[in-house]
């Protein structure tokens, strides 16, 4: 039987100020950090979340095919 990994991130949202000139809030921002490698990026938009964890996964799964061999 392989051997399960697991990977644990931090993800962060937050909105900034609001906008002197207009009174609105200014857009969601956000962190994530991959907590073992300490690996961090700030994004404005979920798809580059998503292509962070992705990125992620698709080492994760190249590392696990190697073992494989």
């Amino acid at each position: 039987m392989a051997a399960r990994s697991k990977d644990s991130f931090l993800v962060t949202l937050w909105t900034e100020e609001h906008d002197p000139e207009t009174g609105a809030a200014r857009p969601w921002r956000g962190s994530v950090e991959h907590l073992a490698t300490k690996r961090r990026l700030y994004f404005s938009a979920p798809s580059e979340l998503v292509g962070f964890l992705g990125s992620h996964i698709r080492k994760a799964g190249a590392r696990a095919d190697d073992h494989d061999t």
